[in-house]
């Protein structure tokens, strides 16, 4: 599969766009206050991602800690092999 390059199209755009609109710039206490107030599209999305992250940090992060400072399996073939032991059944790791 070919895939054409669009950046000429996002500069022909960029270059039509009218730059003096308030909203061009703007300071990072403003950028924090629509993204967390006033907007609530916005702070609906912000909370969305930060749960998002949250969630892949204690996962990738913390939660192989923990599971290696209890003793408890936390790789494919340690959890199998102890599913295997406890319940009599094997566990496909594909």
């Amino acid at each position: 599969m070919l895939v054409r390059e669009t950046r000429g199209h996002a500069e022909l755009e960029a270059s039509q766009h009218d730059n003096s609109h308030p909203d061009t710039v703007l300071t990072n206490r403003q950028i924090f206050l629509r993204t967390t107030i006033t907007e609530p599209a916005l702070s609906a999305a912000s909370q969305a991602g930060l749960v998002n992250n949250l969630n892949f940090g204690l996962s990738w992060g913390l939660f192989p800690i923990l599971f290696a400072t209890t003793g408890m399996p936390w790789t494919a073939s340690e959890f199998s092999s102890l599913c295997t032991r406890q319940c009599g059944a094997s566990v496909n790791s594909s």
